[in-house]
């Protein structure tokens, strides 16, 4: 198995005064500045008080954009910058072009997964393409399906290589 490995950085910052609400911005903005992943968790701190540990991996040459969003949203006093050695297997983009298919008509759409590693059975699907596909489901035949159901399609016809068809 071939690991590869490359620098980075993980941001620990904890936080007792911001509402779930500004948080959950703060996220959006995280990312837009550079963030590659943020992680929060609930946390008790002294007093018995409910706050929250945030993590945020970036690539180094994100630092300053991501301490700018630290210091302005999140608005606290102090960080933790822990320089990283992130450790990864090879990921590869897969897509297909699929017709989906149904009473109400058809449309062609294609599908994208992510492969990790070598095993081509394991291919997961993208959460934006079940997103675009279940929407596109309903713009094109007006039948409602769940998120689940759109990650399940796309799955089958990720993993199966002579399917090429979506039934609805």
């Amino acid at each position: 198995m071939n690991i590869f490995t490359k620098k980075g950085l993980v941001f620990m910052v904890q936080i007792d005064h911001l509402s779930g609400e500004n948080i959950g911005k703060v996220i959006n903005y995280l990312y837009d500045a550079g963030a590659s992943n943020v992680q929060i968790i609930p946390t008790i701190t002294k007093k018995n008080r409910p706050s929250h540990l945030i993590f945020i991996d970036c690539r180094t040459e994100y630092a300053d954009h991501i301490e700018e969003v630290i210091a302005r949203e999140l608005t606290s006093g102090g960080w933790h910058r822990i320089d990283t050695e992130h450790r990864h297997l090879r990921t590869e983009i897969i897509k297909r072009s699929v017709k989906v298919k149904s009473e109400c008509g058809c449309f062609d759409f294609i599908v994208v997964g992510k492969l990790i590693g070598n095993e081509r059975s394991s291919i997961r699907p993208e959460h934006q393409n079940c997103v675009d596909l279940k929407d596109a489901i309903f713009q094109n035949m007006k039948i409602h399906i769940s998120l689940n159901e759109a990650y399940n399609k796309i799955s089958e016809i990720l993993n199966c290589t002579e399917k090429i068809e979506i039934f609805i």
